[in-house]
């Protein structure tokens, strides 16, 4: 048991004592001997070599995938918006004639990369239009437009199926133009 001697006259005194039982001097504040230990270091983890090699695989295969994912995860999304805000702008001056036999209506986007324009062939009845010569001679017309026109040139790049229906004075559908990326990058 450890003691508290007196530095008066030298007594042994109990660590808890606060005077001397001798001499009744004011022992020193006794201050036990404390070792401190260091705590234990925390050992590094060692990886296994089947986790090294399923972080090679893993990492491979997401390097591999990775310009698919950027583009479905985060390219994708951002140009859905951007169609959709597209369509919004165009209908906000919907409709809008084009010439005097023609009316857009309106435009929006579809899924799987998809945008339509609605069109109003406004001095024309179904029953009157030979629809197989207006087909022949709408579609190499709005091909061409697709493949030259630079206000389309974002389209092209993220290669968008366009749609362009056709309707009558009565709001009768008539026809639809499809061109789809194949179309304009031959």
């Amino acid at each position: 048991m450890e003691k508290n001697q007196c530095t008066n006259c030298g007594t042994d005194n109990s660590t808890r004592a606060r005077y001397c039982m001798n001499c009744g001097y004011a022992l020193p504040n006794y201050q036990p001997e404390v070792k401190v230990e260091e705590p234990e270091k925390p050992k590094k983890k060692k990886f296994s070599a089947a986790q090294w090699i399923g972080f090679v695989v893993a990492f491979s295969v997401f390097s591999a995938l990775g310009n698919w994912a950027f583009d479905y995860v985060v390219k994708r999304p951002m140009f859905d918006k951007a169609m959709v805000e597209m369509a919004s702008q165009i209908n906000e001056s919907c409709p809008i004639m084009i010439d005097s036999d023609t009316r857009l209506d309106n435009a929006m986007a579809m899924p799987d990369n998809t945008f339509q324009y609605t069109y109003t062939l406004v001095n024309a009845e179904k029953d009157a239009i030979d629809i197989d010569s207006l087909r022949e001679y709408l579609t190499p017309q709005i091909t061409n437009w697709v493949k030259t026109n630079p206000d389309m040139e974002k389209f092209r790049e993220l290669k968008v199926k366009l749609n362009y229906l056709y309707k009558d004075k009565f709001g009768v559908y008539l026809l639809t133009v499809e061109v789809t990326p194949e179309d304009y990058e031959s």
